[in-house]
């Protein structure tokens, strides 16, 4: 999970979510949160936003983000010593998967075509 935890590498942005709220003014400060870097939001005491250049890329990487944070949790959950990867090993990582494994190009036909199926 490591090489797909890379896929995330320097593209998780945050923003605290302060409750529901019916002001559109808002949208400025989440776009300003997201950036035009960052694929992942993180909104705080709330959930997560994913972004891709199609709906099935967006999807994937909400998925391999949900299982990266459980993965980790599952982790941290035992105390004990673990090895951080360094940044350059994660950018490398990041640069092979996005150019021989881009998020959505292999999973989403699969699952449409699961969900299709049914």
């Amino acid at each position: 999970m490591v090489a797909k935890s890379a896929n995330f590498f320097e593209e998780v942005a945050y923003y605290d979510y302060d409750g529901i709220s019916d002001d559109v003014n808002e949208k400025e400060l989440i776009m300003k949160a997201i950036g035009t870097t960052n694929s992942v939001l993180v909104m705080r005491n709330h959930g997560v936003c994913t972004t891709g250049r199609t709906v099935g890329e967006a999807w994937v990487k909400a998925w391999y983000f949900e299982k990266c944070c459980k993965l980790q949790m599952d982790v941290l959950k035992t105390q004990r010593v673990y090895r951080v990867v360094s940044p350059e090993l994660l950018r490398q990582a990041k640069l092979s998967l996005e150019t021989e494994f881009p998020n959505g190009m292999f999973e989403w036909p699969a699952i449409l075509a699961k969900w299709e199926a049914r």
